[in-house]
């Protein structure tokens, strides 16, 4: 019995069979272990995942400040782990600043220039808004260019905000007019962006802020218009 198992097992075909089965099952072990270049490709797609999911915590905040050279205090900006304060107050970080300090785009530094200076606002007009006996004279004096906007603040008018918008975009405030025109419909409850007003209900004419834009090659209508389409689209 033991002879005949061993002649069988020797038979030329059954090795044949056991060498090729062998040889299929370390084909299939070897082209399914991931190589190196698909190691490091599911690396960088988990690195861009985190970096995603990090940014939708991005944070921006107000604080108020005990000294008087900071009467609105400070804005904070924590995005993605990189923390960067700036005054609050009539010259707001700009595009090319937020860019600069958290390395972006600047299609992704103006959208959050646009929430830092919206947030900046929101907290000024709070302030603006309360009875003139709680206001410290250091506020009271720094918003001294504001006071046309007081009275709509207090009772929230957006019609005759929207028409002064250019007491925040012109001047010593240096706001844009998209974050203005949020802020503004913000403070007034308002559940869908408002357009804006004629350049010239404005104030804006080539010697304010349109004229800083032609030299960037933008004609001042242009911008305008661009302004009012940005706030649609938001």
């Amino acid at each position: 019995m033991a002879s005949k198992a061993s002649t069988l097992i020797s038979r030329p075909w059954v090795l044949v069979t056991t060498g090729f089965i062998a040889a299929y099952t370390s084909y299939l072990i070897w082209s399914n272990w991931p190589s190196e270049e698909a190691h490091s490709s599911l690396r960088r797609r988990g690195a861009v995942r985190s970096r995603n999911n990090t940014r939708a915590h991005t944070r921006i905040w107000t604080s108020a400040s005990s000294e008087p050279s900071l009467p609105f205090g400070l804005i904070h900006v924590d995005f993605e782990g990189i923390v960067v304060r700036f005054p609050n107050g009539p010259e707001p970080p700009t595009v090319e600043e937020i860019g600069e300090a958290l390395n972006l785009v600047s299609y992704n530094a103006y959208d959050l220039t646009m929430k830092i200076q919206e947030t900046a606002l929101k907290y000024i007009f709070s302030i603006l808004a309360r009875p003139a006996e709680e206001l410290p004279s250091e506020q009271v004096d720094a918003a001294r260019d504001l006071q046309d906007l007081v009275p709509y603040l207090r009772q929230p008018n957006i019609d005759e905000l929207l028409a002064r918008i250019h007491v925040l975009c012109s001047g010593p405030w240096k706001f844009e007019q998209v974050a203005v025109a949020r802020a503004f419909a913000d403070h007034c409850g308002l559940d869908r962006m408002p357009m804006l007003p004629d350049a010239a209900d404005l104030g804006l004419t080539e010697t304010t802020a349109d004229s800083d834009r032609e030299d960037e090659g933008e004609p001042a209508q242009g911008y305008v218009a661009s302004v009012m389409l940005q706030l649609h689209l938001h």
